[in-house]
């Protein structure tokens, strides 16, 4: 509670400003913000993340890193299998298998 009455609450109120806030800290506040990434420890970073089932901080720089299944032979094997057995036409066919082995 910021105060009994309407005064004493504007005084709290006009304390809360007083304080002045770094320009790297302000940097930070921002970037944050304009990014949509939360503010403040790894902990509270993690327990928003959990509750909220959203990334809520900077993601590594780079490219994602395969799937295991992607190099794996086997899956590969699988994939032309179920591709050549499937209703699809000839054409389609033949640009999955081609996508497969060029790994686009």
């Amino acid at each position: 509670m910021l105060g009994k009455d309407k005064g004493e609450r504007q005084k709290a109120y006009k304390d809360l400003f007083k304080v002045q806030v770094g320009k790297e800290l302000l940097k930070e506040i921002r970037e944050s913000t304009n990014r949509g990434l939360a503010f403040g420890g790894d902990s509270f970073s993690a327990q928003i993340e959990k509750l909220t089932n959203t990334r809520v901080t900077k993601s590594k720089i780079g490219r994602l890193r395969r799937n295991k299944c992607y190099t794996d032979p086997t899956y590969s094997l699988f994939l032309i299998i179920l591709i050549i057995s499937s209703p699809l036409s000839s054409n389609i066919k033949f640009a999955l298998t081609y996508m497969l082995f060029k790994r686009v």
